[in-house]
């Protein structure tokens, strides 16, 4: 069984997740002195099994369910290496420590307390990664026949039906993109799966992808107008992309999914590492799938492509990201540097 609070799985004892390569927890580590000890980060995982602190009274098959600022994952596992003499985790200066939700549902209580949730925020090793794993947290570990253009493009329809967003007469109400995309990581030779849904959507949908693609409320065009200034891309090193769109025109808590997918794996220290290793010549491009649903009407010719904002980004990523777009009405995936020659 299977309990959901604004449709995330709620974390319990029983539900069986996990956080996988929590990166990057450093810690001081062998050779001891007077060489070392030398910081170096470890991936950590921490089970839901390990529940600890949970609730005593609201149970799912029986068991504790986890709420804010009391439960955790009482031990993470990965940085044992460092050793107990040489003053571990830089931050918490614990190793093995446990795993702390920082985020839950907003709405949703338990015992008094907020319900943590499958994806939420979280530290490892008492939050000596520092929040870390959210960026790779937003994705789902799956397995292969959910990670085809075919099923990619099925989840994007399945949520537009659950929403009642099918009507395409009522421009105003449909007027939001969906993507969904898929990516597999050398590194750890797991395969991922994320969404990212625009505009109203975001509002009744679980969407982890709300960091703003332009400037901060400090950030404003010398304090005249609405506008912010422009915000450059980190992507690739940087220097490469500039978002063009402002607070004033767009949306920027809610808008460009392709464009925050690609912002959310950067942002993830597994992901930046296996691109950056591109630049070096050491390995192949992250390769990155996305099924994009635009809004209708639109040219049924262009409905999975990339808007022209994230088409650029795209090309300014494919240095290093090897971005891959699922055509469904031709039944094929295109390869995202042929958006680069139009």
């Amino acid at each position: 069984m299977t309990v959901y609070a604004n449709n995330r799985e709620i974390a319990a004892k029983k539900s069986s997740n996990k956080s996988v390569v929590s990166m990057p927890d450093v810690c001081l580590s062998p050779p001891p002195p007077p060489v070392g000890p030398i910081p170096l980060p470890y991936p950590l995982t921490a089970l839901s099994s390990d529940t600890n602190k949970g609730c005593k009274t609201v149970l799912i098959l029986g068991k504790q369910v986890m709420r804010k600022n009391s439960s955790e994952y009482k031990k993470s596992t990965g940085d044992e290496p460092a050793t107990k003499s040489l003053g571990m985790g830089v931050v918490s200066h614990e190793i093995t420590g446990p795993l702390k939700f920082s985020a839950y549902s907003t709405d949703v209580f338990a015992e008094g307390g907020n319900v943590c949730r499958l994806l939420d925020l979280t530290g490892a090793n008492n939050n000596n990664t520092v929040n870390t794993t959210v960026s790779l947290g937003k994705f789902l570990a799956v397995s292969a026949e959910r990670t085809s253009c075919e099923a990619l493009h099925q989840q994007n329809t399945g949520d537009r039906e659950r929403l009642g967003k099918v009507d395409t007469t009522q421009i105003e109400k449909y007027v939001q993109t969906a993507t969904t995309t898929h990516f597999k990581l050398d590194l750890n030779g797991v395969s991922y799966f994320g969404k990212s849904r625009s505009r109203e959507i975001p509002q009744k949908y679980d969407n982890g992808y709300t960091k703003p693609l332009t400037g901060t409320s400090s950030e404003r065009r010398g304090g005249q107008g609405e506008g912010y200034l422009p915000k450059e891309s980190d992507i690739c090193g940087g220097g490469k992309h500039t978002y063009s769109n402002t607070q004033s025109n767009v949306t920027p808590d809610t808008a460009h999914t392709e464009s925050r997918i690609l912002e959310e794996l950067w942002a993830s220290r597994e992901f930046r590492d296996a691109a950056s290793m591109v630049a070096m010549g050491g390995g192949p491009k992250p390769r990155v799938t996305m099924a994009i649903d635009w809004p209708k009407p639109r040219d049924p010719d262009d409905v999975n492509s990339p808007c022209e904002d994230c088409r650029r980004l795209i090309c300014a990523a494919s240095s290093c990201i090897d971005v891959v777009i699922c055509d469904a009405k031709r039944g094929k995936e295109t390869e995202g540097q042929s958006y680069c020659d139009k």
